[in-house]
């Protein structure tokens, strides 16, 4: 059985070390990708500490254990954040509140794009299929403001755009010059601590310092999307492949693109489990009218419907 947050210091620092080894150059400005690894580090540390302080209240019976939470010296990492995103199915013309945040990540600078390519390297999955979309959004014109939030953007790709509306919490939130980190998950229990099903990587689509945000791919090991590669151009049948950890998990992949309400193609649903255990399924689609599609893969059904899931986008 999926334990909630399953560790989410390994499977994030994990993903990113792999992320990090066949990344195109210039993928990791300002170092943010370390800066996830250290904040993840002291979310474990975080997590240790309270379990312990659960054991003690129960040897006790009578004693309360009060638990720190002090920041590490000179940790320079973006901080925890829980919110619960918008009820409204469609994203508001007004901004969402942003989530409350104790301390702020130093902002990088980051290098220009390599020859025309835009974000970093990776595919735009949602909500901009193109730059001239992104570039036509205008942030004083008072249309959809949450363009500019990060993490509003990251909610509502969870449950407009992927249809998780039962994940609706911000777990994790690192922002930078140009990219961006956010946990985004559940409560598994009323009072208990959220729980990640996914890491989204988002990045500023555009060279001007308030373009709006734009989801690229997850961050994360606990399920992979190994094959196809991101950004590959492939046809049909589409062979989608990659690893889950967990106890009985049942793996449904979709495809779908932005201009579709629901998804081209889907199929479920892969039993699997284990450890780092791999899962692949062939998954028939008809052309699609946008040119990037992207691949989800979830799995859930112990606590909520979906858990955990990841994304990339592929080139039909």
């Amino acid at each position: 059985m999926s334990r909630p947050d399953h560790d989410l210091s390994a499977r994030v620092a994990a993903a990113l070390h792999a992320e990090a080894e066949r990344a195109p150059v210039g993928a990791d400005p300002g170092g943010s990708l370390a800066a996830v690894r250290h904040r993840v580090r002291r979310h474990r540390r975080r997590r240790r500490v309270a379990v312990a302080g659960v054991a003690a209240v129960a040897l006790a019976a009578a004693l309360v254990v009060a638990l720190p939470r002090g920041d590490e010296p000179g940790g320079d990492v973006a901080t925890e954040a829980t919110t619960t995103a918008p009820t409204t199915t469609e994203p508001p013309e007004t901004a969402p509140p942003t989530p409350a945040i104790a301390e702020e990540a130093p902002a990088t600078t980051a290098p220009s794009p390599p020859d025309g390519v835009d974000l970093l390297g990776h595919e735009p999955l949602w909500p901009f299929r193109s730059r001239a979309e992104a570039d036509a959004w205008d942030p004083d014109a008072g249309h959809s403001p949450w363009h500019a939030d990060a993490a509003a953007t990251a909610l509502f790709f969870t449950q407009n755009y992927l249809g998780f509306t039962g994940i609706d919490q911000v777990t994790l939130l690192d922002v930078r010059e140009r990219e961006a980190f956010v946990g985004v998950g559940y409560l598994p229990e009323p009072g208990a601590e959220p729980a990640t099903a996914a890491v989204i990587h988002l990045v500023r689509y555009g060279e001007r310092p308030d373009a709006p945000w734009v989801v690229v791919r997850t961050v994360d090991d606990r399920l992979t999307i190994d094959t196809p590669r991101p950004g590959a151009e492939l046809g049909s049948p589409l062979v989608v492949g990659g690893t889950i950890t967990g106890v009985d998990e049942s793996v449904r992949v979709q495809l779908r693109q932005p201009s579709s309400p629901g998804p081209l193609a889907e199929r479920c649903c892969v039993p699997a489990g284990g450890e780092r255990a791999w899962w692949e399924v062939e998954v028939p689609f008809a052309p699609p009218a946008d040119e990037v599609v992207t691949i989800v893969a979830s799995s859930g059904g112990h606590v909520r419907d979906v858990e955990v899931f990841a994304v990339t986008g592929v080139r039909p």
